[in-house]
């Protein structure tokens, strides 16, 4: 006996032309994912500036050596 069944198909009918789904409809979680986050002031000041070319190229040839 085997462990599958068979699943209805969501064709209401055989007419290839036929009602359509948006993609909203077809597939609800596409295209509502969640705003970027955007951190507080007190963390941006937490973090500091961003270093310079040169010091990061200085940070990188430190790393890779």
């Amino acid at each position: 006996m085997s462990d599958f069944n068979i699943q209805p198909h969501e064709a209401t009918t055989n007419d290839p032309s036929g009602p359509k789904k948006n993609i909203y409809e077809e597939h609800p979680t596409t295209l509502k994912g969640k705003p970027p986050h955007v951190p507080s002031e007190d963390k941006v000041k937490q973090m500091g500036e961003p270093l310079s070319r040169e010091e990061l190229k200085k940070r990188t040839d430190e790393l890779n050596k």
